[in-house]
Formats: C-alpha cells, sequence, structure tokens
C-alpha cells in the first residue's frame, strides 16, 4: 500500500513539472516558424493563460505579463513577445528540475 502512494506522489508532483516543460516547447515552437504564418493571422493566447493560471504562481512576472495581453495578438507581436516569454519562463523555474 505505501509503493503505491508513493508512487502516486511521484506522478502528482513530476505533473506540473511536464506541464511547465511543454509550455516552454509550445513557446518556442510559436516563434519557430514565421513562414508558416500570413501577415494578418492572430495569435489566441487563451491555452497559455490557461497555463500560466495554472501552473505559475500569482507574483509570478511572467503570469502577470501574460494574463495582462489580449486574449488575440497579430502574429508578427507575437513573435516580438515570444522570446521574452520564454526567458522569464526559464528564469522562473529555475531550481525545479
Amino acid at each position: 500500500m505505501e509503493g503505491g502512494t508513493l508512487s502516486q506522489k511521484h506522478k502528482t508532483e513530476t505533473k506540473p513539472q511536464a506541464e511547465l516543460e511543454q509550455l516552454k516547447k509550445k513557446l518556442r515552437i510559436g516563434s519557430a516558424d514565421p513562414e508558416r504564418h500570413a501577415v494578418n493571422d492572430s495569435v489566441s493566447l487563451m491555452r497559455l493563460k490557461t497555463l500560466a493560471q495554472k501552473l505559475l504562481p500569482e507574483d509570478s512576472v511572467l503570469r502577470r505579463l501574460v494574463m495582462g495581453e489580449a486574449d488575440e495578438m497579430p502574429f508578427a507581436e507575437w513573435t516580438g513577445k515570444v522570446d521574452i516569454y520564454a526567458r522569464l519562463l526559464d528564469d522562473e523555474t529555475k531550481g525545479l528540475d
């Protein structure tokens, strides 16, 4: 019974870390291929906002920054911000590895 409890605890502790890694990957993919997007395309930030609320602490600079953005933004604007978001996420998650 104890082995099952430890296993469950391990799964619960690693899930947020896995989701943070997934978020980091998505942020980097967002800026990877600007040729796939037309100048007039927009990017939805709704999923990013949901993840920020779920995974980042309330005092997180990145969380406040993301939550302050409009729900959609032009792709060209997104490409200018995504690198900053990724750097902030790296800085805020150092030591969690």
